[in-house]
């Protein structure tokens, strides 16, 4: 009787030797995905609310001389100051992480891009980059309109410019409605 329990306790030993590495690996790889995930969804979130605020702000901010919407002598400034604030916020900074902060200049409007790419470490292992990124329209409402009475200026020479006005016009008026009858 006493040779057969030692068997099955032999048994139970090699089994577990063989298993508990594995699952041991199995548990530290999950706690690996859920730290990276939680620092891309911060980074993220960071990313998205820096950009959103910055671009909402980043005319105000800007001196206004005479020429500022042609050429903006002070944009490396206030890139560099977002690119501060970002790295004075972000609390997973860490040596290689990289942030990117560009304005782009577009036919209607101007976008402020911010770009991390940051290491990820499980401990010292080095498991690769988490990169976020987020895209803003930077608001500036006059530049904004005297775009479009550019475009309608050049679009009333049109030969057909009196029936796309007509359409223009039945679309928007939908959309009011729609909005009245909402609220």
């Amino acid at each position: 009787m006493n040779h057969h329990k030692k068997k099955i306790s032999g048994s139970l030993t090699l089994e577990a030797a063989i298993i508990l590495p594995i699952v041991i690996v199995i548990l530290l790889f999950l706690i690996a995905l859920c730290l990276m995930q939680y620092k891309k969804v911060y980074l993220q979130g960071l990313v998205n609310r820096v950009t959103r605020q910055e671009a909402h702000n980043y005319k105000s901010v800007m001196g206004q001389h005479l020429y500022w919407r042609i050429y903006d002598h002070k944009k490396s400034d206030k890139l560099d100051e977002i690119r501060d604030y970002i790295e004075a916020e972000n609390v997973f900074m860490k040596e290689g992480t990289t942030i990117e902060v560009q304005l782009e200049t577009g036919l209607i409007g101007d976008y402020l891009n911010v770009h991390i790419q940051t290491p990820f470490n499980f401990g010292v292992i080095p498991l690769g980059f988490i990169q976020v990124s987020s895209r803003s329209s930077v608001k500036d409402t006059t530049e904004m309109i005297r775009n479009f009475q550019l475009i309608d200026d050049y679009a009333a020479k049109l030969p057909a410019y009196d029936m796309m006005k007509k359409k223009w016009e039945a679309v928007i008026n939908q959309v009011v409605e729609q909005i009245a009858f909402e609220y």
